[in-house]
C-alpha cells in the first residue's frame, strides 16, 4: 500500500510539474504571439499623414498589446511586484486608450507628415526574436522592457512633428511612465 501511495504521490507531483511547465512555456509563446500580431497590425494600418492621428492610432494598438501581455502576467505570474506593475499598466493604458478613442473620433487629419510611416518602420525593426525562458515573470519583464522601449522611441519621434497638445501631453506622459516601469522590471 505504501508503494502505491508513493507512486500516486510521485505521479501527482510530476503531473503538476508538467502542467506548470506547460503553462509557463505557453505564456512565453503567448507573449511572442501578442508582440508579433501587434507589429503586424501596426504595419497594416493606413496612416493618414497627420502625425497626431497616426500617433494616436499606433499608440492605441501598442497599448492593446501591452494590456494583453500584462493580463498574462496577472493571471500566471508569481512575482507580486511584477503582478502589481502589470495591474498598473492595465489601468493606465486602458484609460489612455479611452482618451485616444475620443481624440480619434473628434480629430480630423489635416497635416502632412511622414511620422506614421517612420513609426511603422521603427516598430518593424524591434527585436522580436527573443528566447523565452518559460518563466512567466522573466518573460514578461523581458518582453515588456522591449515593448516599452519601442513605445518610448516612437513617442520621442512623434514629439518632433506633433501639433495637438492632447497628444503631446500623452506622449510625454507615456515616456515618463514607461521609463519608470522599465526601471521597476
Amino acid at each position: 500500500m505504501k508503494t502505491i501511495k508513493k507512486l500516486f504521490s510521485t505521479a501527482l507531483l510530476a503531473g503538476a510539474f508538467l502542467f506548470t511547465s506547460s503553462v509557463r512555456a505557453q505564456s512565453g509563446g503567448d507573449f511572442m504571439t501578442i508582440m508579433h500580431q501587434g507589429m503586424q497590425d501596426m504595419q497594416n494600418m493606413q496612416t493618414t499623414g497627420d502625425p497626431d492621428n497616426d500617433f494616436a492610432m499606433i499608440l492605441r494598438r501598442h497599448h492593446e498589446a501591452a494590456i494583453a501581455m500584462a493580463n498574462i502576467e496577472v493571471s500566471n505570474g508569481k512575482d507580486a511586484q511584477l503582478k502589481a506593475l502589470a495591474k498598473k499598466m492595465i489601468a493606465e493604458q486602458t484609460k489612455d486608450n479611452k482618451e485616444l478613442d475620443v481624440f480619434l473620433s473628434s480629430h480630423t487629419a489635416h497635416s502632412n507628415s511622414d511620422f506614421g510611416q517612420t513609426a511603422k518602420t521603427m516598430m518593424s525593426q524591434s527585436s522580436m526574436n527573443m528566447n523565452m525562458s518559460g518563466d512567466v515573470d522573466k518573460d514578461f519583464a523581458m518582453m515588456m522592457t522591449e515593448h516599452h522601449s519601442d513605445g518610448i522611441k516612437m513617442a520621442r519621434e512623434y514629439l518632433k512633428s506633433g501639433k495637438e497638445q492632447k497628444m503631446i501631453k500623452m506622449a510625454n506622459k507615456n515616456i515618463a511612465s514607461q521609463t519608470q516601469d522599465i526601471k521597476k522590471m
